[in-house]
């Protein structure tokens, strides 16, 4: 859901403040290390819990202070955000919740920046991710499903570190073939609504053909993966941990049966993977009826004025509320009658800007 209002107070280098925001439509402008990422930042702790530029919320506490704090008022819910160095808080409707998945599931975001070639170009464990953040949103029984094969699949490695032939393998191993198939199965299906998305919907942002998408699951799908289990038996005990199964997952995108980074170029590659976060957004945003909430730090970044403007007229007819950085205003090609909020950013200060 739209995320209304913002209050932050010690977060990195900016200034504390209350931010109100449009509904689609927010644009922020400054220099380079002004504060526009960190306020991106800010949005994406109080939808997901958790930063996408480091692992560790302490590092966002602003220097020499002793924690943070974030307030988003949403259009059906609230959300607080404490971190000092031993603790974060999380509260939903002034409930405390020990479980970030239960914050997740309120609000869907997506971050497009130059890490986005990661879903292109990154591990195979980037794919996964970029899979199943949309299956989380979009199917029901998923997250308890992908929780229960992580705990599965955590004994079962416990039991192979011990470098013993314990029955208690087999126990495990059955528990894992199921969820194995059904999450496998899941992904497939998602890979195949994904393509006909993007394919079908985002032609103009695809100036290059021939573009597959190859789903490899993690074991060798010619044979039983009960089979596999027990052929491989002692070959996993002597590794320490299991080698088949959906954490092995890939996505292999190619074209013309070559690799897309080794043929494509870094702006045709970044294209790729926003037109890939977009057909991503698109889906959720029909199949559950959330409005995605979208983040887009400095687009123009290996991209050239037609690309981005292609992109930007994309995201402006989205059902989802856009958070958009520039370095100045004569950056943005936003027509002027649309409706959208312009913020200054300078030395950590977030000012409205009421006419541009």
């Amino acid at each position: 859901m739209p995320l209304r209002q913002l209050s932050l107070n010690q977060f990195r280098n900016l200034s504390s403040t209350t931010l109100e925001f449009d509904s689609h439509l927010n644009i922020f402008e400054g220099k380079n290390a002004s504060g526009k990422t960190s306020l991106l930042e800010a949005i994406h702790i109080v939808c997901e819990g958790q930063s996408f530029r480091t692992h560790h919320l302490k590092q966002c506490i602003r220097h020499n202070q002793d924690d943070f704090l974030l307030f988003g008022k949403f259009s059906d819910h609230q959300v607080g955000i404490s971190k000092t160095q031993e603790q974060r808080i999380i509260k939903i409707n002034g409930q405390i919740t020990a479980r970030r998945s239960e914050l997740v599931l309120f609000s869907p975001v997506r971050m497009i920046n130059t890490d986005s070639l990661d879903i292109v170009m990154g591990k195979p464990s980037m794919k996964r991710e970029f899979i199943d953040w949309c299956l989380f949103h979009v199917e029901p029984s998923y997250p308890d499903l992908w929780k229960q094969h992580g705990h599965a699949l955590k004994q079962k490695n416990a039991l192979l570190k011990t470098k013993t032939d314990d029955h208690q393998i087999d126990y495990w191993n059955e528990y894992l073939l199921d969820y194995n198939l059904r999450i496998s199965r899941y992904r497939k299906d998602f890979l195949s609504r994904l393509k006909n998305i993007l394919f079908s919907e985002l032609n103009n942002l695809m100036d290059y053909e021939r573009i597959t998408f190859t789903y490899e699951p993690g074991w060798d799908i010619n044979k039983s993966l009960s089979d596999i289990y027990r052929i491989q038996r002692q070959r996993e005990i002597k590794y320490g941990y299991s080698l088949y199964g959906i954490h092995r997952d890939n996505i292999h995108i190619s074209q013309d049966g070559i690799p897309v980074q080794h043929c494509l170029s870094r702006g045709q590659l970044k294209k790729l993977s926003v037109a890939l976060l977009i057909a991503q957004v698109i889906l959720v945003n029909r199949e559950t009826g959330k409005p995605v909430i979208i983040l887009v730090d400095d687009l123009s970044s290996e991209l050239d004025s037609v690309s981005v403007s292609k992109i930007l007229e994309v995201l402006r007819i989205l059902n989802a509320q856009i958070f958009l950085t520039f370095i100045k205003y004569s950056d943005h090609p936003v027509k002027g009658d649309q409706e959208v909020k312009w913020f200054h950013v300078e030395h950590g200060i977030i000012k409205p800007v009421k006419n541009v």
